[in-house]
């Protein structure tokens, strides 16, 4: 097979020769049927993926793994039914704005989750309050600063943060989560392009107040990531909603970082598209250079009950 440089300054290194990369692998219901099961089907062929990452020098700090699911609708909208009852896990952006209130949804499918992680409150409690309030007024500014009427909804998801290696603890952000419900004023569609334009101006509102140590994880009406520098099989023992029997998802997407000229870090590990479009763009030019034709036509070719899901 003959390899052609793309750069004749480099003339023995070639692109394609690079094949270290990251695990990552998919699960799904072909029923789309959600249960725990799966959850825990995906969290067991992630831990057979610990080979594709690498471990620090203190045996105890991995390149990181995540896991992407459908939104685990019973146990959100549960806790914000029972929220008079347990307010340790959730706590009103004013204080005592919503405790004591059962908050009832008369469609689970209007419920949107943000996974954010924020400067860590015990390392720099003020730049984490900072972000928090930019984090709000942001939301206020796209109309999606409350729920049901009441101040925005902070979740605090229950951890284990003993599981961390000495590194990974060190550097650890605090780990918070926002419930969203959709204005009746908004469609669905309308509802998931002011969830796409909050995030987009949540991290510009980041970026002009100088906090480069707050993250959106995920921002979706659908899905949800959970993510960490964590070893694979440390994952459900960090994340306790991962070992909730009322978490479930009819697919989920599963990652285990290969820290490629990065030292690992809580930010950057998870985005499986990358891989999906590098490789989609390679089979689509050896197409082309094959038969003189350009992108396939999947949709002619899909499997009944099976759906392409790009993340």
């Amino acid at each position: 097979m003959q390899h052609c440089t793309t750069d004749h300054a480099y003339p023995l290194y070639d692109p394609r020769w690079e094949h270290d990369a990251c695990g990552t692998g998919f699960l799904a219901q072909i029923s789309g049927k959600a249960s725990h099961s799966l959850i825990q089907t995906a969290l067991d062929a992630l831990t057979h993926l610990a080979h594709r990452g690498a471990q620090d020098a203190d045996a105890e700090t991995s390149d990181g793994a995540g896991l992407l699911t459908q939104i685990p609708r019973a146990l959100l909208c549960e806790e914000l039914q029972t929220l008079g009852t347990n307010p340790s896990r959730l706590s009103a952006t004013h204080s005592g704005g919503m405790q004591g209130k059962e908050i009832s949804l008369s469609d689970p499918a209007d419920l949107a989750v943000g996974m954010l992680f924020l400067p860590s409150q015990e390392r720099s409690p003020g730049t984490y309050a900072r972000s928090r309030q930019v984090i709000e007024q942001a939301l206020n500014e796209v109309g999606l600063g409350e729920l049901e009427g009441q101040p925005l909804h902070w979740r605090n998801p229950p951890l284990n943060p003993a599981v961390l290696g000495t590194r990974a603890r060190a550097t650890a952000p605090s780990i918070a989560q926002i419930l969203f419900i959709r204005p009746p004023h908004l469609t669905f569609e309308e509802y998931e392009r002011t969830l796409y334009y909050a995030r987009r101006l949540i991290e510009r509102r980041l970026q002009e107040a100088q906090i480069d140590d707050a993250y959106i994880v995920s921002l979706s009406r659908t899905t949800v990531i959970y993510k960490g520098l964590l070893a694979p099989n440390e994952l459900a023992r960090f994340y306790l909603d991962l070992a909730d029997s009322r978490y479930t998802s009819a697919f989920a997407v599963f990652h285990q970082r290969y820290s490629t000229n990065t030292f690992p870090s809580w930010s950057l590990f998870w985005n499986c598209s990358h891989v999906l479009v590098v490789n989609y763009c390679i089979v689509c030019k050896c197409l082309f250079l094959l038969h003189g034709s350009m992108i396939p036509n999947w949709r002619a070719h899909s499997v009944p009950g099976v759906n392409i899901i790009l993340v």
